[in-house]
């Protein structure tokens, strides 16, 4: 039996984060764990150091912050072999802030258009290290 893999949440968007805690829970190998917003940096930085993390999904908009940056940033360099997918609903707009290995994600998504980001993500994350 496969392990869960750790998907970390980091979405202001209310909306988004209980759409993607619904897409999760329909998954029973991912276990979800969500923040609200990069400025719960403490939380993150806990889940970031304590948890065997698989996959990163954050709103663009979190990049975009100096603490959200750093909070990405750390969660890669934390867990090499991390799949990030940054969603958006303006990703060219962008395009700049995105880390080297991030798939990024137009808004509205669906179920299927979130794996397959996931699966591309882990496969330029496996090609990184």
């Amino acid at each position: 039996m496969e392990t869960q893999k750790i998907v970390l949440v980091i979405d202001q968007d209310r909306a988004m984060r209980e759409t993607l805690i619904d897409v999760f829970a329909k998954l029973s190998d991912y276990h979800l764990l969500s923040l609200q917003e990069a400025q719960d940096f403490d939380d993150a930085e806990e889940l970031i150091n304590s948890a065997d993390l698989d996959v990163l999904v954050a709103d663009v908009l979190t990049r975009r912050t100096p603490v959200g940056k750093e909070l990405i940033e750390r969660a890669m360099t934390k867990h090499p072999k991390l799949a990030v997918v940054l969603v958006s609903a303006d990703p060219a707009l962008y395009a700049e802030n995105y880390p080297k290995r991030a798939v990024c994600l137009q808004k509205p998504f669906d179920a299927n258009q979130l794996l397959a980001a996931i699966d591309q993500a882990k496969r330029m994350a496996a090609a990184d290290c």
